[in-house]
């Protein structure tokens, strides 16, 4: 059988379906294909970051959450989502101003 070709649109919604479903390991290979398409994908690095911080690598999700955030300042989720990340990590402070972040 012939593996259907997805748009990026297709393949990020995909991967939410995978994400939101426990299927991380469909949904991380999605996430990857889109940003191997488009780098700078704010909503597939977030999500690849809260994936990881899911699965456990908290240094993945700081650091694709974090890009994220580079790319887009004001993106009050990911800030936040980046905060429960870093306070996983012990990282106390710098998860006090990233939910500082996200509420301002």
């Amino acid at each position: 059988m012939k593996k259907e070709r997805l748009t990026l649109e297709q393949a990020l919604k995909k991967a939410v379906e995978s994400h939101q479903s426990g299927l991380f390991k469909d949904a991380e290979a999605l996430y990857k294909q889109v940003l191997e398409a488009m780098p700078d994908n704010l909503d597939a690095l977030h999500l690849l970051g809260v994936l990881s911080f899911q699965k456990g690598d908290f240094d993945s999700a700081e650091k694709n959450i974090g890009k994220a955030i580079s790319h887009n300042p004001q993106f009050a989720e990911a800030h936040n989502n980046l905060g429960i990340a870093l306070r996983a990590q012990g990282k106390f402070d710098k998860a006090i101003d990233s939910y500082r972040k996200a509420i301002d």
